[in-house]
């Protein structure tokens, strides 16, 4: 069952079948809109876990975590793929990884994110310390926010 959302008046049913895309655009449009829609059935949600997992573009497989995460944030395939592609060769990419985890629920609470998230304030790239960094002030921010 592919769920009852909707994106851009196309089902969830639709944004699934373009993962399988040739094009990674096409994918990672899929996977932006199947985090938008409502609910998703178990067939749509293990599509985005493979895609997470085994998308042979990087930048595709933040997109599916991000959407999985906003689905069910205790999903551990979400924030384990997110944390891997931070270590992803491409700038883009552990920037990307980066900014989805300073702003999706994840859990925190064993300090793994922070420890990767402060790890890449010494990135080469500018712009992965600089998404590291507000990602640094979000989680902080969160995390007393949950203190009070």
């Amino acid at each position: 069952m592919a769920g009852s959302g909707r994106y851009l008046g196309r089902p969830a049913r639709h944004w699934n079948e373009l993962l399988s895309s040739p094009d990674p655009l096409a994918r990672r449009l899929a996977c932006h809109a199947l985090g938008q829609c409502g609910a998703l059935g178990e067939d749509v949600v293990a599509t985005l876990r493979a895609t997470a997992a085994d998308d042979p573009e990087g930048y595709v497989r933040v997109w599916a975590a991000a959407s999985l995460a906003r689905h069910d944030p205790g999903d551990g395939t979400a924030r384990s793929a997110l944390l891997r592609e931070c270590g992803d060769p491409a700038d883009f990419v552990r920037s990307l990884a980066v900014w989805m985890l300073g702003r999706l629920d994840l859990p925190t609470a064993d300090g793994e994110v922070d420890a990767v998230v402060r790890r890449l304030l010494d990135d080469s790239a500018p712009s992965v310390r600089a998404e590291a960094a507000i990602a640094c002030d979000r989680l902080a921010a969160d995390s007393s926010r949950q203190n009070r």
